[in-house]
C-alpha cells in the first residue's frame, strides 16, 4: 500500500461528500445586500402561494432573514478604555476608586467565561444541524430554513469570539498599566488597621452565631429523630408530620445559611486587605501564603453549599409519596435559591481573587512581568497561529473546510503510511522466525493493508465532520453504483476475499487457466487481481472473478510435487522392458527429478497405434525447484531421445504434444 493509494482514497471520499461546490466567505456588505435580494424574493413567493403551511414557513423565513442581517449589521462591542484612561491620566488614585476599577476587571473576566460558554452551546447547536442536514429532504423550502439557522448560528458563535478577543486586549492592556496605577494609589495609614478590625468584629460575631446556631440545630434534631420515629410507626396517612419534618428540616438549612453570610462577608473584607497589602509591599512573599489560605476558606464554604443544595434535591421524607412532593419543597423553596446565591456570590469574589493575583504578577519584580509577559506573547501567538489554521476558506452545509484539517488529514495518511511499511516488515521478520509461509504472509499483508486503509479513511472522515450516518448514505450511494458500473470490480473483490480466505490459489502455485490459455507460477493475490507470472517470464494480471467463474488447473494444491508427463512413440518392433529400463535409468540421472519410496521415475506403454508403440515417462519434481515446467519437459524429453538412439532403439517418426499433470 503506498502513501498516494490512502491520499487519493481520501481524497475521493472527500469530493463524495462535498459534491457541491464550496462558496468562498463573503463580506458583511456582500451578505447582507444578498439577504436582501432573498427577502425580497421572499415576499413575491408570499404574494403567489396560497396554501397556509408553505406560508408560515415563509414568514419564519422572512423573520429568518432578518435576524441574520440584523448580525452581519452589528459589530462586535469594542472596550471603553475610559476608565482605565482616567486612572493613567490621574495624578492620585483612591483605593476606592481602584477598588472599583478591579471590580470592574472581575466582570470582564466573567462575561469571557459567560462568552465561552455560549460558544460551547453554539457549537453544539451547529452539531446538531449538520446532523439535521442529512435527514431533510434536498432542495426544499425545510433546507432553505435549515441552512439560515446554521448560518444564524455560526454568525453568532463569530460574535462571540471576536468579542472574547476584545475583552481579552483591554485585560492585557489594564495589567500592563498596573505597575504604574498602583504607585499613584493614595492609602489612608489606618487603611489596613481598620480593615483587619472589620475583620475581628465580623469573625467574633460569626462564632457567637455559630455557637447559636449549633444550639438551635441540636434541638431541631431531636424533634426531626421524634418525626421520623412517628412517621415510620404511623398506620394512617402521614402527610402532615412529613409536612412538618420538611420545615424543620429547612430550619436546620436557613440557620446555616446565616452562617454562609457571614462567612461571605469576613471573605470579601480579606481580599479587600489581600489588595492594600499587595499594593503597600509588592514583592512580600507573604501575599503568596494570603492567596492560597482564602482561596481554601472559599472552596470550603462552596462545599457546604453544595453538600446543602444536594441534600434538596435528593430529599425524600421517610414513607414518601408523590402527592406529598409539592407541600414539603415549598418550605425548601427559598432556601435553595438563596443557596446559589451565596454560590454565585462565592464564585465572584474568587474571580476577583484570582484578577488581583493577575494584577501582583505585573507589579511584583521585573523578571516575573517579563517572563508572564513573555509567556502571554506566545500564548497571543498561538491563538493567532490557531485562528489562521482554524481559519475555513471553504463552507458547505456545516462542513468547514481548513488549514488545520488539511494538515490533520495529511498527518493521518502520512502515520498510516509508517503504520503500514512497519506491519509488512514485522510480518517479513516474522516469516523468518516462525517459518511462515510465504503465501500466508501474503495473505496476512493484503488483509492488513486494507484494514489500515478502512481505518484511516473512517477516522478522516470523522475528521471533516462525517458521522455515521453520512456514511451509511455513501454506503448506499456506493451500492446503487455496484448496481450499474462497479459490479465487475465488486465481483472481482469478493472472489479476492474468497480466495485468499479459502487458499485457492496461494503465491508459489503452479496453475492453468484452459479457457484464457493462461499457465504460470502465481506471484501475489490481491483483492481485486492476482498477478501469474508466465514461463516466458512476463507477469499477468488476472482478475480473480476468473478463478471462481472458470475452470483452473492447481498442479500444487494439494501435494508439494508436480508430476511431469513426457510421451514418445517408439518402433512397433522394439524391446518394451528395455525401452522402460533405459528411459528410467535416463531420468534418474537429471537434476530436479525426485526418487524416492514416494516419488520416483516410471515409464509405462500406453497402448499400440498405427504409429508403432506409445509410452509415457513419469518424472515428479519439488514445485520450490520448479522454473518453467515447459522447459524441463523439452529438457527431459531431448534426454530420453538422447538416450534411446545411443542405444540403438528405433524411433518412430512422430511424436505427441508434451503434457503437465
Amino acid at each position: 500500500m503506498s502513501f498516494l493509494k490512502i491520499l487519493i482514497l481520501a481524497i475521493f471520499f472527500t469530493v463524495t461528500i462535498n459534491s457541491h461546490s464550496f462558496g468562498l466567505i463573503q463580506k458583511s456588505s456582500d451578505n447582507i445586500a444578498a439577504i436582501n435580494k432573498m427577502e425580497q424574493q421572499t415576499y413575491n413567493q408570499i404574494s403567489k402561494t396560497k396554501d397556509p403551511e408553505t406560508l408560515d414557513k415563509l414568514y419564519v423565513k422572512i423573520d429568518l432573514l432578518r435576524e441574520l442581517k440584523s448580525l452581519y449589521s452589528t459589530k462586535p462591542k469594542v472596550q471603553n478604555n475610559e476608565k482605565l484612561d482616567r486612572l493613567l491620566k490621574a495624578k492620585v488614585i483612591y483605593f476606592d476608586e481602584f477598588n472599583n476599577f478591579v471590580d470592574y476587571l472581575t466582570n470582564l473576566s466573567n462575561t469571557i467565561n459567560s462568552l465561552e460558554k455560549t460558544i460551547q452551546h453554539l457549537s453544539e447547536r451547529k452539531k446538531i444541524l449538520n446532523e439535521e442536514f442529512l435527514s431533510i429532504q434536498k432542495n426544499t423550502l425545510d433546507e432553505e430554513l435549515l441552512d439560515l439557522r446554521y448560518k444564524i448560528t455560526q454568525a453568532k458563535l463569530d460574535q462571540a469570539k471576536k468579542s472574547i478577543d476584545n475583552i481579552n486586549q483591554f485585560l492585557n492592556d489594564s495589567y500592563k498599566s498596573m505597575n504604574s496605577i498602583t504607585h499613584k494609589i493614595a492609602l489612608d495609614k489606618y487603611a489596613l488597621k481598620n480593615i483587619n478590625e472589620k475583620i475581628k468584629s465580623q469573625e467574633k460575631y460569626y462564632d457567637e452565631m455559630q455557637d447559636n446556631i449549633v444550639s438551635q440545630n441540636i434541638q431541631l434534631d431531636t424533634q426531626i429523630q421524634l418525626l421520623v420515629s412517628q412517621i415510620m410507626h404511623s398506620s394512617t396517612s402521614s402527610t402532615y408530620l412529613q409536612n412538618r419534618l420538611a420545615q424543620l428540616e429547612n430550619q436546620k438549612l436557613y440557620n446555616e445559611n446565616q452562617l454562609f453570610g457571614i462567612a461571605i462577608s469576613i471573605i470579601d473584607l480579606k481580599i479587600r486587605r489581600y489588595l492594600i497589602e499587595i499594593i503597600e509591599n509588592k514583592n512580600s512573599t507573604h501575599t503568596v501564603a494570603v492567596y492560597t489560605q482564602i482561596q481554601k476558606e472559599i472552596q470550603k464554604i462552596e462545599n457546604s453549599i453544595d453538600t446543602n443544595i444536594q441534600f434538596i434535591t435528593n430529599y425524600s421524607p421517610p414513607n414518601y409519596t408523590a402527592n406529598s412532593q409539592v407541600s414539603y419543597f415549598v418550605y425548601f423553596k427559598q432556601t435553595l435559591l438563596d443557596l446559589m446565591t451565596y454560590k454565585q456570590n462565592l464564585s465572584l469574589l474568587e474571580n476577583k481573587l484570582n484578577t488581583i493575583r493577575k494584577i501582583l504578577l505585573h507589579i511584583q519584580n521585573p523578571s516575573i512581568y517579563a517572563l508572564n509577559k513573555a509567556a502571554k506573547s506566545l500564548k497571543n501567538i498561538g491563538i493567532q497561529v490557531s485562528h489562521v489554521l482554524n481559519y475555513s476558506f471553504f463552507e458547505y452545509k456545516g462542513i468547514d473546510l481548513s488549514l488545520s484539517l488539511i494538515l490533520k488529514i495529511i498527518i493521518l495518511l502520512f502515520l498510516g503510511f509508517l503504520l503500514d511499511k512497519h506491519y509488512k516488515k514485522s510480518l517479513e521478520k516474522l516469516k523468518l522466525r516462525q517459518s511462515i509461509g510465504e503465501a500466508n504472509i501474503q495473505i496476512l499483508k493484503t488483509l492488513g493493508s486494507y484494514i489500515i486503509v478502512i481505518v484511516i479513511l473512517a477516522i478522516s472522515l470523522t475528521f471533516i465532520g462525517v458521522n455515521a450516518s453520512t456514511i451509511a448514505l455513501i454506503a448506499g450511494a456506493l451500492s446503487v453504483g455496484l448496481g450499474f458500473g462497479l459490479q465487475n470490480i465488486a465481483n472481482n473483490m469478493v472472489s479476492g476475499i474468497i480466495i485468499i480466505f479459502e487458499q485457492l490459489v496461494k503465491p508459489g502455485d503452479i496453475i492453468n487457466i484452459p479457457e484464457n490459455n493462461i499457465s504460470g507460477i502465481v506471484i501475489e493475490t490481491k483483492l481485486r487481481s492476482t498477478i501469474i507470472r508466465a514461463y516466458d517470464n512476463t507477469d499477468i494480471i488476472v482478475p480473480n472473478s476468473y478463478f471462481i467463474n472458470s475452470k483452473v488447473i492447481n498442479f500444487t494444491y494439494s501435494f508439494g510435487a508436480i508430476k511431469l508427463k513426457i510421451p514418445f512413440i517408439v518402433d512397433i518392433n522394439s524391446d518394451i522392458e528395455k525401452v522402460k529400463e533405459i528411459v528410467i535409468e535416463e531420468l534418474k540421472k537429471q537434476d530436479y527429478i525426485l526418487d524416492n519410496e514416494t516419488y520416483s521415475p516410471k515409464c509405462v506403454l500406453i497402448k499400440q497405434s498405427i504409429y508403432g508403440l506409445e509410452f509415457e515417462a513419469w518424472a515428479w519434481i519439488e514445485k520450490t525447484d520448479l522454473k518453467a515446467p515447459v522447459w524441463l519437459q523439452e529438457l527431459y524429453y531431448v534426454k530420453i531421445i538422447e538416450a534411446l538412439k545411443k542405444n540403438s532403439v528405433v524411433l518412430s517418426t512422430i511424436n505427441r504434444f508434451l503434457e503437465v499433470k
